[in-house]
């Protein structure tokens, strides 16, 4: 296997999920500042409480 491929395979598996989750937030605080109505609020509060849920989940995960 080519050790190039080999290191772009293994950023990719290391960045795909804190990237995920650093697009979410960045969409629920635009939401939370732009937003005037019921909807944006609700989406603002979904999106930030995904890397919450995310940061919870692993915890327990982790733990046991």
């Amino acid at each position: 296997m080519n050790p190039t491929r080999s290191a772009t395979r293994g950023l990719r598996h290391t960045w795909t999920i804190p990237l995920l989750l650093a697009v979410i937030t960045m969409l629920g605080l635009l939401s939370a500042l732009l937003g005037e109505q019921l909807g944006w609020k609700v989406v603002a509060w979904v999106a930030l409480m995904v890397p919450v849920a995310t940061s919870i989940w692993y915890a327990r995960w982790k733990r046991t």
